[in-house]
């Protein structure tokens, strides 16, 4: 039984699914440590889990305590207890986040070094342009692990450019969300299920439908949104939106909305809880678009059956956009450019039979890539030492012939 800590400030709480799996590895004892709660109003894992026998659905879990520098906005976090934990407890290895702001990862990275334990670091790695200071921070820290997890291939290849890191080093584990129940709602992106749907939610649904679920954040760029669809109206080529989610930005959408004279066009629906209730919503969308970075939303859309629309510029966007295979699970539109989004949307939905082919296609990159049992073997082959397999096995090669 190989043993192994995972130290994380908090476990959001989308990653049960990934943790289950991890919990349930044979040949692994996985053990999370971090704080019990979240920060900044983050819906975390729920830590009486920890009570529970992981053959019951719980979690090996043990709390350190946060302590956060310089104020409750601040970056830059001491866990305490954390190095006691990692000076006496019996592990193989230990799976860090990669952060350069919290102080005790690099000290407690030091000292399972020192223990002779495998270190891995599971990171967003490099996304884009970084100051030279920051870059050089986290190239400091990223080398003193065994190991990386990185959340994509872009990040995989920045790396390996620097030739500071061996590609057996780097381990790309994607991100996922609850998977297996996903595939079970997939039924609700059948166009006549999509149908009775719309026809709950809008009077008149002869023109296809936008959705979109998450936050209603600037980072979003949704006003976007309502431009490229007064911009699509105004061309003839309407469509209606519907947007599942809170946030900031929702009575400026409004607003924008009724100046924009498409109000008719466009439904706030809200905060939906119940997970079932938001996917079939999501599902009434011929396609999803996040005209900002598209994050989770991506996996969330693509898990039901929905392709998704976002910007292409890849220094600013999510590693989850390597889902965006364009033409087979979605479609990319230039960062900032409503008129550019409103003609993607347009050549999407003048061709019916590709949006149905898409809905396929997002069933087989999910399937394939985006979901935890994918990400357990990666995770363990990084803990293991053992190249993953599939390391130059990349989204879009799903889809050229003779691949599978």
């Amino acid at each position: 039984m190989k043993r192994v800590l995972i130290v994380y400030h908090y476990f959001a709480l989308y990653r049960l699914p990934i943790i289950r799996e991890l919990m349930e590895a044979d040949g692994y004892e996985f053990t999370l440590i971090s704080a019990d709660q979240g920060r900044k109003g983050i819906r975390t894992i729920n830590p009486l889990l920890k009570d529970t026998v992981p053959e019951e659905g719980g979690i090996r879990w043990k709390f350190v305590e946060n302590k956060w520098l310089g104020g409750r906005k601040s970056p830059i976090l001491w866990q305490k207890g954390l190095l006691k934990i990692i000076d006496e407890d019996d592990y193989d290895a230990v799976i860090f986040l990669g952060t350069v702001y919290f102080l005790s990862t690099w000290l407690a990275i030091s000292a399972a070094k020192k223990r002779g334990k495998r270190v891995v670091i599971w990171t967003h790695g490099f996304l884009g342009k970084d100051p030279k200071w920051l870059a050089a921070l986290r190239h400091r820290l990223y080398r003193m692990a065994d190991a990386c997890l990185l959340y994509g291939n872009r990040a995989r290849n920045i790396m390996l450019q620097t030739k500071y890191y061996n590609p057996e080093q780097l381990h790309v584990v994607y991100n996922s969300l609850d998977h297996a129940l996903h595939k079970s709602l997939r039924h609700y992106s059948l166009p006549e299920t999509k149908q009775v749907t719309r026809e709950a939610l809008f009077e008149g649904v002869d023109i296809p439908v936008v959705s979109y679920i998450g936050r209603l954040s600037p980072d979003k760029s949704l006003e976007l949104l309502v431009d490229a669809l007064e911009i699509s109206i105004r061309k003839g080529s309407p469509f209606k939106v519907l947007l599942i989610g809170e946030g900031p930005l929702k009575d400026s959408l409004h607003k924008r909305a009724e100046v924009a004279g498409v109000e008719d066009y466009f439904i706030c629906y809200g905060y939906c809880e119940d997970e079932e209730t938001a996917c079939k919503l999501l599902s009434c969308g011929d396609v999803c678009v996040v005209p900002g970075g598209v994050g989770l939303t991506g996996m969330h859309a693509m898990g039901v059956g929905v392709p998704v629309v976002s910007h292409g510029d890849l220094d600013v966007q999510k590693p989850e956009c390597e889902a965006i295979v364009e033409g087979r699970t979605g479609a990319t539109f230039t960062r900032g450019n409503a008129d550019d989004l409103a003609s993607t949307l347009a050549g999407l939905f003048a061709d019916s039979d590709k949006l149905v082919a898409m809905r396929e296609n997002c069933f087989k990159l999910m399937d394939t890539f985006f979901n935890p049992a994918y990400q357990g073997k990666v995770i363990c082959n990084a803990v293991d030492g053992v190249p993953n397999p599939n390391s130059d096995f990349v989204p879009a090669m799903l889809f050229e012939p003779n691949k599978s």
